[in-house]
């Protein structure tokens, strides 16, 4: 094991020596361009905040990668997962082939990997309490201004999600023209979908208003989704150092769950054929974010302080049930950067949430009776405090430390059975650090190395059940996670090449994986060490009418000890990638494709290696963008075109098997205008 992370971390370091070498280097994921900028040959590289403020990506010891808004209007696509996928080689695992659904996956997570990526909508964590996958369609994307793609541990200063790397979505708010824009689209299985955004903007206040909806016939049978949303920016200077900031938006979504096939064979005859429904979802959701930003001569601060609200009604169609859940979430995260001279800082802060999952199970006769009841408390406390001090010129030090505290209080009522109600609370707490070394070369590349100390604690459903379908225990038994990692990497732009370049060691103890305790039973467990070896590699070359890039990850997740040592983690395909190509043949129309390959896999709940693998996949993409003026725009887009029947989550046990299809080929075609 060993010989092979020098080897890899080798490889690395060789890599980026090569590539300053021949002086070669590119701006093409260090940029963020604004809506109507025209890319050029040479563009500042971005920031990244990965120490909670902005910092030159040069100067923090960290892969990261920004999505602007420009990127993601040209992508030809409506979700946030799609965008993620192919813009940031982020895998996702979908069951349902609904491109608002998916869990993201990370640095080699298998199930629970949503669990173990923080994603953060305008400084708020909008991570779901019941471990379903985040509510990406609450995201417009026309509404969204940046993505920050943040990968590897990050628990020292972004807490209990971040294990795997952190997502940040920030809205648009300042410098915003003032305009209106309207659009909508047709596809292929019933899919349609129309938005529209007008914003205001001056110096000392902004404003805007969005409205969203969404429909899909589904790709299978039985598979019906759609949803709806209404969102309010606005934002005011108070003097020439404060700003307050308000985002809140609401919305619904409907989603139905086919049943899944019983074999592969099954599943390849007939991908679009249902047996019939396994559950209808109906979701509400509101949340609201009002930030407070501060800039003054001793450092910059923020606070937020949010809510999020949704209530989950889901029809347990294959088992006549019922459940309701209410989910809510408040938080308070102020933070402050102080300035030690001219090149060292100080920031901290504290991240405190209330959580609350109220959820209810119902029975036959239609639905009406209360069968349990489960009322769960979380109040989290977490400080932490981080800095850096410039050694010299080139070498820096970047240190991180966080404590984190969670009270929990769980009261069950089983009305079948007295004897499995319980009132009981729990306290977890921990410690998690970083230490980094950054060598900034010059203003065009760096290399790091980082060490984290890692701590997570349950989140409230992988102690409470599974996907918020029932509650029907609370194991509080569950153990903390506490592992290291490892890591090494370079960024490098220069011209018009970009190259990203890390390599990592994470060893993990007490994992938290759903996994079968004995033949038929199946519940979150800690299922012992874990090992992850791998590194990830992204090589981008942009000029004003053509680019290309190509982002690969690979990645090696074992059982450390325990009666599945050495087995693959189930759900972890060992290289994922994406690669695109794009060209400008005339200055009012770019086309792009891209292609996507990913490696086989062990299906879900196959600890023992023992089920057989989910085959390799590949897809082809192509995107065109037609600007007739600068007032509209026409797209087409066609994803899948081979027609590729692929399942990328599948699920094996004693009990037999489930395959869920990802989408066939969709076609796609829009327009949008703007006033």
């Amino acid at each position: 094991m060993k010989k092979s992370i020098y080897a890899i971390f080798a490889a690395a370091a060789l890599s980026c020596s090569a590539a300053d070498e021949t002086n070669t280097g590119a701006a093409t994921s260090a940029t963020i361009p604004s809506e109507t900028e025209t890319p050029s040959q040479e563009l500042a590289p971005f920031e990244v905040s990965a120490m909670r403020f902005g910092e030159s990506l040069y100067d923090v010891p960290v892969s990261a990668q920004n999505i602007s808004a420009k990127q993601i209007a040209e992508s030809g696509e409506v979700s946030v997962p799609e965008v993620l996928r192919k813009d940031g080689n982020i895998y996702f695992r979908n069951s349902d082939a609904n491109p608002f659904q998916g869990d993201i996956s990370m640095r080699g997570f298998g199930e629970n990997s949503g669990q173990r990526v923080l994603v953060l909508l305008d400084g708020q964590r909008i991570n779901r309490l019941d471990m379903a996958p985040v509510a990406w369609s609450q995201l417009p994307l026309e509404t969204i201004d940046n993505i920050e793609i943040i990968r590897g541990s990050q628990t020292a200063l972004y807490g209990n999600y971040a294990i795997g790397g952190v997502i940040k979505i920030s809205t648009k708010k300042w410098n915003q023209p003032d305009m209106a824009s309207a659009g909508g689209f047709f596809g292929t299985y019933g899919e349609y979908g129309a938005w529209g955004r007008a914003s205001h903007s001056t110096e000392d206040y902004y404003a805007s208003l969005d409205a969203n909806y969404y429909h899909n016939s589904g790709y299978r049978d039985d598979s019906l989704n759609w949803m709806k949303s209404v969102g309010l920016s606005a934002g005011a200077k108070l003097d020439s150092k404060n700003e307050l900031n308000l985002h809140a938006s609401i919305g619904d979504e409907y989603v139905e769950n086919p049943l899944p096939f019983a074999t592969r064979e099954d599943m390849m005859k007939d991908p679009t054929y249902s047996a019939g429904k396994s559950f209808e979802n109906n979701n509400n959701y509101a949340n609201v974010t009002l930030g407070w930003e501060n800039n003054s001569d001793i450092g910059t601060g923020s606070a937020q302080l949010g809510m999020i609200m949704r209530e989950k009604q889901v029809e347990n169609v294959a088992y006549f049930s019922s459940q309701q859940n209410h989910l809510w979430t408040l938080s308070f995260t102020p933070r402050y950067k102080f300035n030690v001279g001219e090149s060292h800082y100080i920031e901290a802060g504290v991240d405190t949430y209330y959580d609350n999952m109220s959820h209810t199970n119902y029975g036959m006769p239609h639905y009406k009776s209360s069968t349990g009841h489960a009322d769960i408390d979380r109040e989290t406390v977490a400080p932490w405090v981080a800095g850096k001090y410039q050694i010299n010129d080139m070498f820096s030090v970047n240190l991180g430390a966080r404590y984190e505290a969670a009270f929990n209080s769980v009261d069950y009522n089983d009305k079948a059975s007295a004897a499995n109600s319980y009132d009981d609370s729990q306290t977890m707490h921990g410690y998690s650090g970083q230490f980094g070394l950054n060598a900034k070369i010059d203003e065009t590349w760096n290399v790091y190395f980082r060490f984290d100390q890692i701590y997570r604690y349950p989140t409230i459903d992988e102690s409470a059940s599974y996907w918020g379908y029932g509650t029907d225990f609370y194991n509080k038994d569950l153990k903390p996670e506490r592992g290291q990692n490892y890591e090494i990497g370079a960024n490098f732009a220069r011209d018009a090449w970009s190259v990203n370049v890390s390599a990592f060691y994470m060893h993990l103890e007490d994992e938290i994986q759903y996994a079968e305790v004995s033949p038929y039973v199946f519940k979150n467990q800690n299922i012992g060490e874990t090992d992850r070896l791998g590194a990830e590699v992204r090589i981008a070359y942009e000029l004003e009418n053509f680019g290309a890039s190509t982002s690969w990850a690979f990645v090696s997740a074992q059982y450390a000890n325990g009666k599945n040592k050495d087995n693959d983690v189930p759900l972890v395909p060992n290289i994922v990638s994406y690669t695109q190509v794009w060209v400008k043949p005339v200055s009012f129309v770019r086309l792009s494709a891209g292609y996507q390959w990913c490696s086989e896999q062990y299906m879900g709940g196959d600890d023992a290696n023992a089920y057989g693998k989910m085959p390799a996949y590949w897809t082809v993409d192509l995107t065109a963008n037609v600007y007739i003026s600068k007032h509209a725009r026409l797209f087409v887009s066609v994803n899948n075109v081979t027609d590729e029947i692929y399942a990328n989550y599948a699920f094996g046990s004693a009990y037999g098997q489930s395959w869920y299809p990802s989408i066939g080929r969709t076609v796609r075609a829009g327009v949008e205008f703007k006033f």
